[in-house]
């Protein structure tokens, strides 16, 4: 019985996976379309305006996404759903209010900014905005385990998103403004077209606010500050990288970071949603062996795909590719996939915390990673340039990691392969020792 709960935990993994390349993998396959079409130094600017992206999509979602997820994993009761999805979608919609109407005054009041850059700032609202509203039905799908839905949605979005951005680039001057252009367009199709294969409908009337809901959203409002946290420590490196090194390099640091995101698109995403599908519904001693053995089994797995990244580097270093501009720092790809993964970990390690709902711990937790990632970066990007911001980034996931585990522990006593992630870790020194 145990060994089938980790057995339909993998089965569920590897399907998450081959679909999350296709919903989460978009930026991934317009990277031919960057390196064609746009300069190294324009790509770097798109770089951190989805940077700016990611700070009102945290602050707009409220981290209620993944309290939708965790409230209404056990919940079967189609009126109940329906009342969580209903609040939530009401009270982010008041959120995207406040941000619109921040935009419209911001426009307003500050004069001395270029129009293309008020332009650029409107779209990238827009864009952050519909991404917070395609999250909902899509939250619901994962959470309900309604992997057929979410293939369907995956499968007909990339076109939406990916053909209007490739048709407004070609056809518009200014480059950046033709990729946000058409990133608007496909959002808008693929929200539609989500909120038509949910199984749950909003319902505005008499939504009040019940004991259980204050509750709901005493968890949410950490879970929002934690994801503006991570927000901070995984593109605040962009930041420091352009004012210490320059547009051009920050493009090149973000195209690292896209390819590196394949392992988070293909193993890490797919293992924290599957999480969220079987770990809420285990009594203490299935969650126990939950924990150990998909521990033991992302690390293995782990460990695999380090090796791949580290053959492949050695393949580019022997190939006349290396002279590209872009495949000029390889030695950042294993610190970047290796930041990825340990975020994996964390989750694993951190169910503990979902499960007793302690989201005030998981503030805190990230709240110190954020704020170690930003003194890292002053320190190492001015002396190692790209690779000082790859091992901050890899040091901090690494301190997240132990203090999640600390905290956890004392929820939920598991025993971890530590040998295993020992051997993880020395994958991964192996390539920054050898630069040094």
């Amino acid at each position: 019985m145990n060994m089938s709960i980790i057995a339909n935990f993998k089965k569920d993994a590897f399907k998450y996976s081959a679909l999350n390349l296709i919903i989460k993998g978009t930026n991934f396959f317009l990277i031919p379309l960057y390196l064609t079409k746009l300069s190294v130094g324009e790509y770097g600017l798109l770089a951190l305006l989805l940077v700016v992206q990611s700070v009102i999509y945290s602050l707009g979602s409220c981290g209620l996404h993944s309290t939708l997820q965790r409230y209404i994993s056990p919940i079967d009761n189609k009126a109940e759903l329906t009342l969580y999805f209903s609040h939530t979608f009401i009270f982010i919609s008041l959120n995207v209010l406040f941000l619109a109407l921040s935009t419209f005054l911001f426009n307003i009041l500050i004069s001395d900014i270029a129009f293309s850059s008020k332009c650029y700032l409107n779209l990238i609202v827009v864009v952050a905005i519909l991404e917070i509203y395609e999250a909902l039905p899509q939250a619901v799908m994962i959470a309900k385990r309604q992997i057929y839905n979410f293939s369907l949605a995956g499968l007909v979005g990339i076109p939406l998103k990916i053909v209007p951005i490739y048709i407004f680039v070609q056809v518009m001057d200014d480059k950046i403004y033709g990729v946000l252009s058409g990133m608007v367009i496909g959002l808008l199709f693929s929200l539609i077209f989500n909120m038509r294969l949910c199984s749950l409908k909003v319902k505005f009337k008499r939504i009040k606010i019940k004991e259980k809901f204050v509750e709901f959203y005493s968890y949410g409002m950490p879970l929002a500050i934690r994801d503006l946290m991570i927000v901070t420590y995984t593109f605040a490196d962009r930041f420091f990288i352009e004012h210490y090194l320059g547009l051009e390099k920050v493009g090149i640091y973000n195209f690292y970071a896209q390819i590196a995101s394949l392992a988070s698109i293909f193993f890490v995403f797919p293992v924290k949603t599957a999480i969220s599908a079987h770990a809420f519904r285990l009594d203490k001693p299935k969650l126990i062996m939950f924990c150990s053995e998909s521990f033991r089994h992302f690390v293995i797995y782990s460990i695999f795909i380090l090796a791949v990244i580290l053959i492949l580097i050695v393949g580019i270093q022997f190939h006349s590719i290396s002279k590209n501009l872009y495949f000029s720092n390889t030695e950042l790809l294993p610190l970047i996939v290796g930041g990825q993964i340990l975020y994996g970990i964390r989750a694993i390690v951190g169910i503990p915390l979902h499960i007793e709902k302690d989201s005030k711990s998981i503030l805190l937790i990230f709240i110190a990673g954020a704020a170690y990632n930003i003194i890292a970066n002053i320190f190492l990007v001015k002396l190692y340039g790209l690779l000082g911001a790859s091992i901050a980034i890899f040091t901090t996931q690494l301190l997240i990691l132990f203090f999640t585990f600390y905290i956890s522990n004392k929820y939920l006593k598991v025993s971890y392969n530590w040998k295993l992630f020992f051997i993880f870790f020395c994958t991964i020194l192996f390539p920054c020792i050898h630069f040094f």
